[in-house]
């Protein structure tokens, strides 16, 4: 009895110990099983993290560059890569806020994803930048015909709420294959000729050659000798030249163009329309133009003293400057500095300036008149200006862009600057007619009754001791 009882109750034992060491080995299992669960999703939004991005849940700049190391391993296949920027949806973003600039960017992603063949992929590499992969369709003419479809989607504004707008891309576009380059390289020259779109190339996209690599060497080249003449307050490297303007009612020289000129001993004479771009797109715009201000302001000092001092000087000012808060400041402590009155002084602003920010910029240029500073408003009929504003800008004198001056005698068209010039007028400004070369045009401007000729008939820009010799001798000649 007692035997068989022990045994019961032994079985009963190792029944309960089995059954709680099963529910133990089944809590350790559960265990490891969340455990190995949680790292996985860990794991996983790791791996989504450093591979896609987040906020339109494209693959990224590091997927990117893993899928073309790829291509570049199997070696047997040609496409291209296309970068694909906009700064339209930074821009909305802030002029609207974030919801607008998420739809925005959610409909950049939806055109470029319809106009491009199945076999491609599309990244995002930058808040406005996203790339498209094509590994199955080479040759130049596939890539232009793409480019095309691209910048066609994009024709139509973007609804955003109740308003509408336009999305305005630009495309850097490299090949890659067995015989190209590999896949950082590809990568860089995508970004090469992207940022050829930024040195103002006239198209939508560029496809990378060459000599966009060679002209990025020469920028690169430029920049380096640009900073050092501007780090060295006794450098020649950089200095000015004056173009004389014939006021053509009294005959006299009226005033001097300061024209900036570059000089290096490593790459020669530089021109502007080489060296000035470059100081825009690497942030030196604004110490070239305290620097240029400086001189100028120097050189109407010697005018002054040199018994002339009804001249002025007139300096061009890039909008990059304008905009710049300490900018008005910063031309009268120059003036100050030169003990010079403010009449002395003209800045030239062009009529891109007045694209963006106009109410702030015309309040700048009106503050400046105030304090005796003349404004004028450069190559006039470039496209941006109309006649009936002229009236609201705070400015004082309108300059004709030289293709005036070109078309007299050529085209019937040529005309018009004679109306440009009687409105002008009427507006209360006084005209300057630039790139004045021959005697007929100098009668044209002087028939319509145009205030200042500027051009080579009269005189080419001249070095500083040049152009103070110019001027004497002018002076004399007239009496």
């Amino acid at each position: 009895m007692h035997i068989g009882r022990s045994l019961e109750e032994t079985e009963t034992v190792i029944r309960r110990f089995t059954v709680a060491g099963i529910g133990v080995l089944v809590l350790i299992w559960g265990a490891l099983l969340y455990a190995l669960l949680v790292t996985w999703k860990k794991n996983s939004q790791l791996i989504r993290g450093a591979y896609f991005d987040s906020e339109t849940g494209l693959p990224n700049g590091k997927a990117l560059r893993e899928d073309l190391e790829e291509l570049d391993r199997e070696g047997t296949r040609s496409g291209f890569l296309y970068r694909i920027h906009s700064d339209s949806v930074k821009s909305i973003g802030m002029l609207y806020g974030e919801e607008p600039a998420t739809l925005a960017l959610v409909e950049m992603v939806r055109r470029v994803s319809m106009s491009i063949s199945r076999s491609a992929g599309v990244y995002r590499l930058s808040s406005g930048t996203l790339a498209v992969l094509d590994p199955l369709h080479s040759g130049t003419e596939t890539a232009r015909e793409t480019a095309d479809k691209l910048l066609e989607s994009f024709r139509e504004p973007v609804q955003l709420g109740e308003r509408s707008q336009h999305i305005r891309i630009r495309m850097g576009i490299a090949g890659f294959g067995p015989d190209r380059s590999g896949p950082l390289e590809t990568l860089r020259d995508s970004a090469i000729s992207l940022g050829h779109q930024e040195q103002g190339e006239p198209r939508e996209y560029a496809i990378f050659d060459g000599a966009m690599e060679a002209a990025l060497k020469r920028q690169e080249d430029l920049e380096l000798e640009l900073r050092e003449i501007l780090e060295d307050p006794d450098s020649t490297g950089l200095f000015l030249c004056y173009q004389p303007r014939l006021d053509l009612n009294t005959g006299r020289i009226s005033g001097m163009e300061a024209l900036a000129r570059m000089h290096s001993p490593r790459l020669g004479n530089i021109s502007p329309d080489e060296f000035i771009p470059v100081a825009e797109n690497r942030q030196l715009i604004v110490p070239l133009g305290e620097r240029v201000l400086e001189m100028a302001c120097r050189f109407c000092r010697q005018i002054r003293q040199a018994g002339y001092p009804e001249l002025y000087v007139a300096v061009n000012v890039s909008g990059i400057e304008l905009m710049g808060d300490g900018f008005v400041d910063g031309v009268l402590e120059k003036i100050s500095s030169c003990d010079l009155p403010p009449a002395c002084l003209e800045l030239e602003i062009t009529e891109s300036v007045l694209i963006s920010g106009y109410d702030m910029v015309n309040e700048k240029l009106a503050r400046l008149r105030q304090e005796g500073i003349r404004i004028a408003l450069d190559d006039f009929g470039t496209g941006y200006s109309s006649l009936h504003r002229l009236g609201e800008l705070s400015v004082d004198v309108l300059k004709l862009d030289r293709t005036f001056a070109g078309r007299i005698g050529i085209r019937p068209e040529g005309d018009i600057a004679g109306d440009v010039i009687s409105m002008a007028h009427k507006t209360g400004l006084r005209v300057v007619a630039e790139g004045v070369e021959t005697p007929e045009q100098e009668d044209y401007f002087r028939r319509h009754r145009c205030d200042i000729l500027q051009g080579y008939l009269f005189s080419r820009p001249l070095p500083e001791q040049e152009a103070l010799e110019f001027l004497v001798s002018h002076e004399k000649n007239r009496k």
